[in-house]
Formats: structure tokens, sequence, C-alpha cells
């Protein structure tokens, strides 16, 4: 695939440093808990020492919550960008900065007040918002950086603050409730401020129970939910997406043999983007490759390990046999919709060290697939033949 035109051109770049933010709001959880347990602690010392120490951790994680806000804003530039095989280049007030395939960890294509954009994300916690000259070319860098549909999972997460706040006002009470009766049984009284701190996780629950879309498209399927609760369909079980006629926020996902699932986000900038994902993975539905194919009806297997060594076998045939299975159709394998996880997971733990090296079977199945009951059983997998290998 050739590089989209013009090869050197200068746009605006806006980025944020969201793993940082990741990092912080880590800590923050981490942090909260940790005053709790310690207010818990010191419940036997006087109430001025408990509400001293109780207030110095409240301080510790108001902090970090006003980091973590400093962290996610924006700061944008104009820049030159360039391309070199398989990486982006700019060049801007921050010195120059190399985007490649290696470096990335997913990316999607967006539009923004009437501009195409490239949503990229580094492994090193950035976020980039590249302007291109429109949406076909953004979809041309994604595949030049190895961050399109057939290579790439992505994931859109989307918050409505307002009417999160709004229902976490009214009704955090009733989640916060449960947890101060149990902490009323478990210890009894408690000095005032440790009341608050014992009620906000309730009100937290109560906030991320609404207005909250969290979807990830792999090469498989969508994994997607509202709230706290989220459910995978297969990409074989779609039948189609389509945003709502009556409002563009909203993605419909239609499944078969019946029922659709709908998702509402806080801008029609993320439905858009997120549907525009999910069809990109529906268009990819390829046949498996022949050799595959008979591979599959003819082996019994039915375990990860069992697939694996299935073919592993087929692969070694490829020195003495024409017909045998190479690695390029093997890795199909991985992202072919119909197939079961084990044989997923058996393609992947087969093509370890029998590709070029730098992009492994195990490896290309963990960033592309979306499933995460196929993704545990990967890993699990992978820890068993470091043990064996180990041994």
């Amino acid at each position: 695939m050739t590089p989209p035109e013009p090869e050197r051109f200068d746009t605006t770049v806006r980025r944020a440093r969201v793993g940082r933010q990741r990092a912080l709001r880590w800590l923050w959880r981490r942090g909260y808990w940790a005053t709790a347990a310690a207010s818990l602690a010191l419940l036997g010392v006087s109430g001025g020492v408990a509400s001293a120490a109780l207030g110095v951790g409240l301080l510790g994680c108001l902090a970090l919550a006003l980091l973590a806000l400093a962290s996610g804003i924006e700061d944008g530039a104009v820049v030159h960008a360039s391309y070199r095989p398989g990486a982006l280049v700019l060049r801007g007030p921050w010195g120059e900065e190399v985007l490649s395939r290696t470096t990335l960890r997913e990316g999607m294509v967006r539009e923004a007040a009437g501009r195409a954009l490239l949503r990229l994300e580094s492994r090193a916690g950035w976020r980039y918002d590249v302007a291109v000259p429109d949406v076909a070319a953004a979809q041309r860098w994604l595949a030049e950086l190895g961050l399109d549909a057939r290579q790439r999972r992505a994931r859109v997460v989307t918050d409505r603050t307002a009417l999160q706040w709004v229902f976490a006002y009214f009704f955090g009470g009733v989640f916060a409730m449960p947890l101060l009766l149990l902490a009323n049984l478990l210890v009894g009284l408690f000095p005032f401020p440790f009341l608050y701190l014992v009620l906000m996780p309730g009100y937290w629950l109560a906030a991320r129970s609404v207005g909250r879309v969290d979807l990830t498209v792999g090469v498989d399927g969508v994994y997607a939910g509202r709230g706290w609760l989220r459910r995978f369909f297969p990409v074989e079980r779609i039948e189609r997406a389509a945003l709502d006629p009556g409002n563009a926020c909203v993605v419909r996902i239609v499944l078969r043999p019946g029922g659709s699932r709908a998702y509402r986000f806080a801008s029609e900038v993320d439905a858009a983007a997120a549907l525009r994902r999910i069809e990109d993975v529906l268009a990819l539905r390829d046949a498996l490759p022949a050799a595959v194919a008979r591979v599959i009806a003819s082996s019994p297997a039915t375990t990860a390990e069992g697939w694996r060594d299935a073919f592993a076998e087929a692969l070694r045939g490829a020195a003495y046999r024409d017909a045998a299975l190479t690695a390029e159709e093997l890795a199909r394998v991985i992202a072919a919709p119909g197939v079961t996880p084990a044989q997923r997971v058996g393609a992947a733990l087969a093509l370890r060290g029998a590709g070029d090296g730098a992009t492994t079977g195990v490896r290309v199945a963990r960033e592309a697939l979306s499933a995460p009951t196929t993704l545990h059983a990967l890993e699990r997998a992978e820890r068993r033949e470091a043990r064996r290998g180990a041994r």
C-alpha cells in the first residue's frame, strides 16, 4: 500500500498525556482505600489525631485528583508531519516524535468540526489527534501504521458527566447505604469525617452505573457495555451496525438471528468513530485459505494445546510438501470469523517462532482480539508454554 499524499505537510496536532492521567487515577484509588484503612486503625486514638490523619489523607487524594485532571488537558500546535515507511514523524514545539507501529497502541479515525482526525495513542501514554486531509487519507495512515481493523483492536470510552453527577446526587445514598451499614456492624460508631469517607465510594458507584459506554472493537467481534455490564458479540453474530435514526449519538448493533443492542455515546463524534470501526471489522469477513480449512476439518483437536500441535505439525510439513500450511495462511486464523477461541489461541501459539520474530502470533492475537475469554485463555496458554520451555 502506498503512503498517503502528500508525504510531507503542515498540520495541527493536539495531544494529551492520558497515560499519566490513568496512573494518577490508579494512585488515587489506592490512596483512598489506604486512607480508609489508616482511619480505621486510628479509631482507638484521640479524635484530634484521627481527624488530622484523615484530613491529610483526603488532601492527598484531592491533590492526586487535581493532577489527574491537569494531565488530561490537551495542548495543540502546528507541526510538520512526514512519512517514512511504517512511521509518522511529527516535528513541533516539543521536538521530533516518531510514531511507528511498534510505539503505538491503537488508532482510530474521527471527524470533528468538519475535519478528519487521526487519533493515535502511544504505548508511552500520549494521545495525539492529527488533522489529515480527509477520512480516506486517515484510513490509509492507519493501515500504514499497522493500526487498522485487521491488525489492532480499538476502544471508545465515553461518559455523560452531567447525567452521572445528577444521578449520583439523587441516588448515591442508596448505593452508599450498604457500605455504611457494614462499617457500623464491623466497628461501631465513627468520627463524623469518617462517615463521608465511607459514603463516597457509593456515590462513585452510582455515577459509574449510568451514562457510561465502554466499547472495544476487535477483529473477532465487539465487547461493549453500559455502566458496569459488558458483553461480547462475535463478528459472525453481528448483521450490521448503524446510527439510530432519531439520535446520532446512538449506535445500534443488529444481531443474528434477531434482536439489537443500542449504545448512547456522549457525542456524535464518539458514536461515528465507533460505528466506522465496527463497519471496518464487518468488512473483513475473509474466507479461510483452503489449506487451513483442510487442517481444521481433519483434526479432532478441541483444546488450545491440541490445535497448537495440529497447526505446528502442518507448518513443519511446509519444508517438504507444497500443499502444507504456511505461516501467512495460519496467521489468518487469528482474524477469521467463525473459528473457535481454542483455534485462535492454538494458531497464535503455533506461530511462535514461525514468523519474522517481530510480530509473533501471540502478540498479534493479543493486540487484535477483543473477546475477554479468548484473551484470558491466550494468557494462560502462554504461561504454560513458558513454564514448559523453562523445564
